[in-house]
């Protein structure tokens, strides 16, 4: 088993050279930067199947998705592309954060067998989304309070999702939260608008929501026993939030 500064002095050496290469020639840059990650998580990949140390395989993961994002930059969109289509072609934000989200589900799924990895990575992809819909995709010019409850109702459901992934009971609380405060978004922006399906939701909407999640909250409190005691406070307890750091580097 070699040791990580054997890995991290080729990682130097590697990156020092494309660098060499990029300052003396008039090599494109994404192609560099690109090259730079791209090569740094080939040797963090093999220096984490030789030494299953966690501390390489999440640097691996987040520059090999890194240095895909960084190859998308360099992209341009063909002469024939059509112009509703060509804002593919400018999704930085987007496609940051979609590489980061990536990269997470990775982590888990190559070995990093915890749940913080699934929190973070949902979040990025809802950030993700709501950037590539509502910043700099084809929903960019609605209103902007309706856009505040889309960001606040991907919110919810991402402490939705976070629930089915068994983070806890917890996280059931903020997604109602969000939820409502979303709708609440929702009606004031539809105020704007005078067609039928907005004064639908308008009136109907909100009441709702409110009236559904004061419903789940009652029966989910029914179901709670009254506590006899003082249990210890683990990782376990649904209600309690899942811890964070990864158990070894």
């Amino acid at each position: 088993m070699k040791n990580p500064r054997f890995y991290i002095g080729v990682i130097l050496i590697i990156i020092g050279a494309l660098s060499l290469v990029a300052s003396v020639t008039d090599a494109d840059s994404e192609w560099i930067g690109s090259g730079i990650f791209m090569v740094a998580a080939a040797i963090l990949f093999v220096a984490y199947t030789q030494t299953s140390k966690i501390g390489f395989l999440i640097p691996a993961c987040n520059c090999f998705f890194m240095g895909l994002f960084v190859f998308y930059t360099s992209l341009h969109a063909p002469i024939r592309t059509p112009y509703d289509l060509r804002f593919l072609f400018n999704l930085e934000g987007t496609m940051f954060f979609l590489s980061q989200a990536l990269a997470f589900f990775t982590m888990y799924l190559l070995g990093l067998r915890r749940r913080w990895p699934l929190i973070v990575a949902t979040w990025l992809l809802l950030f993700a989304v709501f950037i590539g819909l509502f910043a700099e995709g084809p929903l960019r010019n609605m209103d902007g309070t309706i856009v505040g409850g889309m960001f606040f109702l991907m919110i919810g459901l991402g402490f939705g999702f976070l629930y089915l992934f068994k983070a806890g009971s917890w996280t059931l609380y903020p997604a109602g939260g969000l939820l409502a405060f979303a709708a609440f978004l929702f009606v004031i922006g539809l105020s704007s608008y005078s067609t039928p399906t907005a004064i639908f939701l308008r009136k109907a909407l909100l009441p709702f929501i409110l009236i559904a999640s004061g419903l789940v909250l009652l029966l989910k409190w029914q179901k709670i026993d009254s506590p006899t005691g003082s249990p210890k406070e683990s990782d376990s307890d649904p209600n309690m939030p899942p811890e964070y750091p990864p158990d070894s580097m």
